[in-house]
């Protein structure tokens, strides 16, 4: 027969193993406690990296969008002053246009005006012989009288005598003259169709000015 046990040793032995449960049952709760913190800490980590990456590339979006904005908003900008620039350029040739027109029609003034755009041409080829092509409208005008005129002119401004041939074979585009060489190598456009194209360049140089002055 076995030996028995004492009572109270059964009860010793049981509170024993009870104690060592008890004691494996806390250890794996604070290892369960402790990787719960790892892992929670873990992904708080990776909640602010994902969180910095969205924001990062949110900022990002929107420096590109801001970026686009201001680029569109330029251009814009750019296309409202040139065609600011070109209504005040058409707006300003009309009128010298009109005015032109309006010279045309007073034969006296613009007989006036002829002479001196001949003057101006033939000097502008300084040689001793030129050649002024007329417009055959303009045939009425251009006498003897309105060449002693140019003639003079040349003499005021150059202190010489210049040789003038005339002809009426230019073709009609609104008023002035052109001067040639005798070998037809130099040509000086005086007509007013020339100098509305130089009016046009000069133009532009001048408001391209005015408005670099309130651009900055």
């Amino acid at each position: 027969m076995s030996p028995e046990i004492p009572h109270n040793g059964s009860q010793e032995m049981a509170k024993s193993i009870a104690a060592d449960a008890d004691a494996q049952i806390q250890a794996i709760l604070e290892q369960a406690r402790a990787t719960a913190t790892a892992e929670s800490g873990k992904a708080a980590a990776e909640a602010s990296a994902t969180r910095a990456e969205i924001l990062a590339k949110a900022d990002e979006k929107i420096a590109k969008l801001k970026a686009r904005e201001q680029a569109l908003a330029r251009a814009e900008a750019r296309r409202i002053e040139l065609s600011a620039r070109e209504t005040a350029i058409a707006a300003v040739l009309d009128r010298i246009q009109e005015e032109m027109s309006a010279l045309r029609a007073d034969s006296e003034t613009y007989r006036r005006s002829l002479q001196t755009l001949a003057v101006e041409a033939i000097q502008g080829i300084a040689a001793p012989q030129v050649r002024l092509r007329f417009a055959p409208a303009d045939q009425p005008l251009v006498n003897d009288t309105f060449l002693d005129g140019v003639n003079a002119g040349i003499q005021a401004r150059t202190g010489h005598n210049c040789a003038v041939q005339v002809s009426f074979d230019l073709e009609d585009t609104g008023g002035g003259c052109v001067a040639e060489s005798v070998s037809g190598h130099i040509i000086f456009d005086n007509t007013f169709v020339r100098r509305m194209e130089q009016a046009r360049s000069s133009l532009r140089t001048a408001i391209v000015r005015e408005a670099a002055k309130y651009h900055g």
